[in-house]
């Protein structure tokens, strides 16, 4: 769908401030600024999310400090099992 929304979209744009504008060189230029704004609203939008995940990470840690010391243990025994299965593995190979 966005293979064709997007350029009918941008034409239209595009036209609209040729219309409005009435300069060619500008015309250009805003349809030139229309995908690299595009890709900057991306890169930003991934950036924004990732940061209200981390923000609403810290809330909950902030309210439940038990549930951040349940997830340090349950992290230092997921840890602790791959390093047994690590040397577990390495014994093996060697016979």
């Amino acid at each position: 769908v966005g293979v064709v929304v997007f350029p009918v979209f941008y034409g239209v744009q595009v036209w609209a401030v040729h219309h409005w504008i009435g300069q060619p060189w500008l015309t250009a230029l805003y349809a030139l600024w229309l995908p690299l704004s595009g890709f900057f609203v991306l890169h930003y939008w991934d950036l924004a999310q990732r940061l209200a995940r981390v923000w609403q990470s810290l809330r909950l840690f902030q309210k439940k400090p038990s549930l951040m010391n349940s997830l340090q243990q349950e992290r230092r025994a997921i840890f602790q099992a791959l390093e047994n299965a690590k040397e577990e593995y390495l014994r093996s190979a060697k016979h």
